[in-house]
């Protein structure tokens, strides 16, 4: 007795295109490295830059205040090299300049003692006149020798102060050094203060500089990244 099996139709599917509105990217793990663009590069750098003042910064700080804390401890300031090189160089100008210098002293000395004489001489007739005509001759005579005076003093006096302008100037900035430095003064505890103070305001500025180099990187590699769709769906649609 022959079975029969029940017949199996096939019928061919209606064909659809699956369609989305993402973007056909490679997979992330297997996508190649983007190389930084040239902003993100450059703010790379000045954190980088940022982050090693600061370091550098603090190791030349924390050497000044441990010489400060050694200073202190021994009972002497330690010696500033600038300080000793601003004193050898005014000591050298002021061996230089002494001879130059003498001699511009002696020229007003000269002068001086000129017009001592003379000025003394036109006191004794401005003195000795006897009616007015003399008396209104000594005293022009006087002034006019006076007048002399100060103009010719004036003029080696000022030479006196050209000549010795390079001293001047070492003994400025000697001054200034010694300002700045309290402790070669004598005084080391005030020295640690000011160099405390100035590693604080150092250290914050540099701090500043590092947080403002981060925002500003942080803020272009927001505007760097691609935008994505927030979602991704799916149109089907008949082929």
């Amino acid at each position: 007795m022959r079975s029969h099996r029940p017949a199996v139709l096939l019928e061919t599917l209606e064909s659809r295109v699956l369609l989305s509105v993402c973007p056909s990217h490679p997979s992330p793990a297997h996508a190649p490295p983007t190389p930084p663009s040239p902003v993100i590069s450059a703010d790379l750098g000045k954190l980088k830059a940022a982050g090693a003042r600061f370091v550098a910064d603090l190791k030349a700080g924390l050497a000044t205040l441990k010489a400060d804390l050694n200073a202190l401890r021994n009972g002497s300031p330690a010696v500033d090299p600038q300080i000793v090189a601003l004193q050898a160089r005014l000591a050298a100008d002021q061996l230089a300049l002494a001879p130059l210098l003498a001699g511009d002293q002696a020229a007003i000395d000269a002068v001086n003692a000129q017009y001592d004489a003379l000025l003394t001489a036109d006191h004794a007739i401005l003195d000795a006149a006897l009616d007015d005509t003399a008396r209104s001759n000594a005293q022009a005579r006087l002034s006019a020798d006076q007048n002399s005076y100060m103009s010719d003093v004036s003029a080696v006096e000022n030479q006196l102060t050209r000549d010795s302008a390079p001293i001047a100037a070492d003994q400025y900035a000697l001054q200034l050094a010694l300002d700045a430095n309290p402790a070669q003064n004598g005084d080391p505890k005030a020295q640690l203060a000011t160099d405390r103070s100035a590693l604080r305001d150092t250290l914050k500025a540099d701090g500043a500089a590092i947080t403002a180099a981060r925002k500003q990187l942080s803020m272009d590699l927001q505007g760097s990244r691609p935008r994505v769709l927030a979602s991704c769906v799916p149109y089907f649609g008949r082929a």
